[in-house]
């Protein structure tokens, strides 16, 4: 909750879900790659959301972002950008998620929320190509990944492709970023990360 002694807040971060379908490891979902059964699944709904944040409106950005859960798990994500775009106009919504989870039309309706904003954004974090992906990013579908990128770009949303480069996947950096260009992103990124699979 919310710590009422800090004020002229600006910027939130949002983790509206400790759910997510992916296994990357050395996730806190998973204790390196197996599933961390310590972890309690829940999941905001839009009334905590508005109670959490009105009192700090107006902001200038709401950040969705998740350290256990992937925000596209949260069945009211759509109703809180709405709603927080809705009482606040010149919000900023950034969104990073794994880009699997949603239907085609859920990707589309964000879009169209998102799209009159500049600066609002989604980052997929796709780590390789089909044939590397899954091999940190377990369990995430590239079909849908690609999928759900193409409907969100194509209905108007800005997007951002953020790869995490392994030793598996360095060598796929140019044509991954060709790819991205020719889909529309906006930004194409490379990140180190110190994450590993030690898994033999």
């Amino acid at each position: 909750y919310i710590m009422t002694f800090v004020s002229n807040i600006k910027q939130i971060n949002v983790e509206p879900t400790t759910v997510c379908q992916a296994e990357c490891p050395m996730c806190t979902r998973t204790l390196m790659g197996y599933h961390n059964n310590d972890i309690e699944n829940k999941t905001l709904t839009i009334d905590q959301f508005k109670e959490l944040v009105l009192p700090l409106l107006p902001l200038d950005k709401i950040s969705f972002c998740g350290t256990l859960g992937d925000p596209l798990a949260c069945n009211d994500l759509y109703y809180m950008i709405d709603w927080a775009t809705c009482v606040d106009d010149d919000v900023t919504i950034g969104i990073n998620t794994n880009g699997a989870l949603g239907t085609v039309k859920l990707w589309k309706d964000i879009a169209t929320l998102l799209k009159d904003n500049i600066y609002s954004y989604v980052v997929f974090s796709i780590d390789g190509l089909d044939d590397t992906n899954h091999l940190y990013r377990k369990k995430v579908n590239w079909s849908k990944v690609m999928r759900n990128a193409k409907a969100y770009i194509k209905a108007g949303g800005i997007a951002h492709w953020d790869m995490i480069v392994f030793e598996h996947n360095k060598h796929q950096i140019a044509e991954a970023r060709i790819i991205a260009k020719d889909m529309g992103f906006t930004v194409f990124r490379t990140k180190q990360s110190s994450r590993i699979d030690r898994r033999d």
